[in-house]
This record gives structure tokens, sequence and C-alpha cells, in this order.
């Protein structure tokens, strides 16, 4: 299935290191559905397996009477431990499926069997250890396993990082994260979407780090927040201490970029729960998504490092 974007990217806001490039699609959304972080809590349930818990799979139910979107890369806490989602899902209402995650808290093996849902995200560089293992799953034999031993190596290049700054050191992901949110959301400060905007683009140092596409305004304007924070989180380690702001990249080679990915081949596989999910990537970027009855719901773009 080719992969078809049609967008428009706009000029940066540029906050130190970090840069957000607002796009907007000129394609039509997907049939209506409800942004998980407008979703009841009680509505989206997400807690170990019955029949035992394992570190790649949870159980999710959603009691909401329509689709709830969940987001590759969120973050649940608690449990057993810490995990993040492998690929975005589109929940049926009054559904129960199993949920393909990673583990972002290497070390802890106990507690209870249900998990808060943060409305944070994984960061850029932990998204990219993720995905590659993921796509590298569906390519080879239809799974969506992460390579959970890569995972564990950006967490602890995190933990090595920060560890002055979250004493002791922890191995988890979401702590770190904590440690860092009050400098890293002042990079954001009170920025919100423009009218209309889907989509959001990242760069931090005058380089691409990330893009994520939805089909419509109120997704992008639900997950404003738990995206752009986690975007922030790596632009912490690029902070000048003269507050001297980056040289961002140009809109146009935003747009180069998308109209690249429209060409690379895509691995397509059953969603989880609705639609399909969509798997592409080359030497530079890895990409996945989720099409929902020939609408792209959601793309999450991770630009690698030169």
């Amino acid at each position: 299935m080719p992969l078809k974007l049609k967008v428009k990217v706009g000029p940066p806001h540029v906050s130190g290191p970090l840069a957000l490039y607002p796009i907007w699609s000129l394609l039509p959304p997907a049939l209506p559905y409800l942004p998980g972080p407008l979703a009841p809590a009680e509505s989206v349930s997400i807690s170990e397996l019955e029949e035992g818990a394992q570190v790649d799979t949870l159980s999710v139910q959603n009691a909401a009477l329509s689709p709830v979107l969940l987001l590759e890369g969120e973050l649940v806490s608690g449990a057993q431990q810490d995990r993040t989602l492998n690929v975005s899902v589109l929940l049926d209402a009054g559904t129960k499926v199993t949920l393909p995650v990673s583990c972002v808290e290497a070390g802890r093996w106990g507690g209870g069997s249900h998990f808060t849902r943060t409305h944070r995200m994984a960061s850029p560089s932990l998204r990219w250890s993720k995905t590659d293992g993921v796509n590298d799953s569906v390519k080879a034999h239809g799974g969506r396993a992460s390579d959970q031993g890569q995972v564990w190596e950006s967490v602890d290049s995190y933990v090595d990082r920060y560890a002055a700054a979250a004493p002791p050191p922890t191995s988890a992901f979401t702590d770190v994260e904590a440690a860092v949110r009050q400098t890293a959301d002042s990079l954001v400060g009170d920025r919100r979407p423009e009218p209309g905007q889907t989509g959001v683009a990242a760069a931090i140092g005058g380089r691409l780090v990330a893009i994520d596409l939805f089909d419509r305004p109120e997704t992008l304007e639900a997950y404003w927040d738990t995206v752009v924070a986690a975007y922030a989180v790596d632009a912490v380690d690029s902070i000048d201490i003269e507050g001297d702001q980056s040289t961002p990249v140009s809109a146009e080679s935003i747009t180069e970029l998308l109209a690249r990915i429209e060409a690379l081949p895509v691995d397509e596989i059953e969603g989880v729960g609705l639609g399909q999910g969509i798997h592409l990537g080359d030497g530079e970027l890895r990409a996945s998504g989720l099409v929902w009855e020939d609408a792209l719901v959601h793309l999450g773009v991770l630009v690698g490092a030169d």
C-alpha cells in the first residue's frame, strides 16, 4: 500500500535549541474516534496479562462507546514495570486486545497488575531505538516486538547523562523524564497548535529529529502536551548556557523529507485494533503509523543522527 501524504509545513517556533514546525494535512480525516487523552480514565484499562505478566505484552480494554486512539511511544507506569507502546492502536468500542510494548524500567519486576496512563511519551531517540526493532520484527516475521536490549541501552544512556539531576541513578525512563521535566517544559512554554494544525515536526540544534502527523486538529490538540514534551526531553542536552537559539532547518527540507517518505516501500500488518499498521524506513529514518478506512490516523517519523 503506497503511503499518501499531502501536507503544508509552516515556519518554526524556535526556543533555544528546539524548533517546532506546524503541519497541516490536506487529506480527509478518518471516521470519528476519541483521542486517548480525552478518554475518561475509567474507560481505558491497561493491565498485565491475566494468565501471567509478560515483559512485551499487556492487556487493554476500551469500555468507551467509541473507538479510542493510543499512541506509539506513550508511557504507562506501575504494575510490574513501566512500559511504552510499540505501535499506535485504535481500540474499537467495547473491545479487549493484547498490546505490544517495551520495558523502559530495567531492574524492577514486582508490584500490582494495573497501570496508570502517564500522558507522557518516550523521547525521539528512545522511540527510534524501539521502532528500529519493531520495524525489523514486522519485516522478518510479522511480529511487533522491539529489540528490548536496544531499548534498555537507550534508557541507560539517559540515566548516565542525567544521574546528577536525579540521584540516586534509576533505570526507569519515567524517573529521568520527570527529573528534566521543568527544564524541558520551559522550552515549550505556552506554545499551542495553530488553527487547523494536524501535525508537528521537531528539530534540535538545527537537526530534524521527529515528525508526528495526525488526521485531524482535535487529535493533535489532545496529544500536544504529550508529544512536544517528549521532543523537549532530547533538547535539554542541547541547551546553550548563554541561551542562544540554534539555526533551524528549513520548512522546505521537511516537506522534501515527507515527499521522500511517500516513495519508500511500506510493510503493512493488521492493526492491533482497528485498521492496518504501516512500517517503513531507510538508512536515515524509521517510521510507523496507523491507517483506518484509507485515512492516515497517525504517522510517527524518527530521524537518526548523522
